[in-house]
């Protein structure tokens, strides 16, 4: 089992941050499920973006307020970015869900993204959390590998306005 944290976001880990960033969009252009990380080319906005919409009440209109962890070895090395949505407005309860993370490129098949799950899904249930809804494009094998190997059950399959197929899964903390 790998040696993964969840750290929050801080300033020690902008540089790791910036170049996560960097590979995650280099890759595909955008970053799925890294609560908005592609719009925040400063770390520091990003981490104030983060702190701001972790509150209720300041939380940015649209949006749901969350928790934003760093992914990271334990030795050190941030390999990914996860999220957690405490409340989910209709479109993430359709599509989206109450999980979100990333892994960069080069660490993806060494099982972080299954333990930064595991690890959400501890986070989410320290929080009350009874269960969660985890969703990934149906093309996404690897991600739905890693929801199923995390208790996920399939609900059902629906179609995002935008065409792509979702799987909705749930999972009880």
């Amino acid at each position: 089992m790998p040696l993964l944290q969840l750290v929050p976001v801080s300033s020690a880990w902008h540089s790791q941050l910036t170049r996560l960033r960097s590979a995650l969009l280099d890759e595909a252009g955008t970053i799925p499920g890294g609560s908005w990380l592609e719009k925040y080319p400063d770390p520091q906005a990003w981490q104030a973006f983060v702190e701001r919409n972790r509150n209720p009440g300041t939380v940015d209109p649209g949006l749901v307020p969350f928790e934003q962890w760093l992914v990271c070895l334990h030795d050190g090395p941030l390999v990914g970015v996860f999220g957690l949505r405490l409340a989910l407005n209709d479109y993430l309860a359709q599509y989206g869900g109450h999980i979100g993370y990333s892994i960069i490129p080069n660490a993806r098949g060494h099982g972080y993204g299954t333990e930064a799950l595991r690890l959400g899904i501890e986070r989410a249930r320290q929080l009350g959390m009874e269960r969660l809804l985890v969703t990934c494009d149906a093309q996404n094998i690897a991600s739905e590998r890693i929801i199923q190997k995390n208790g996920g059950l399939l609900e059902n399959t629906v179609r995002r306005p935008d065409g792509v197929e979702v799987r909705r899964y749930w999972i009880a903390c």
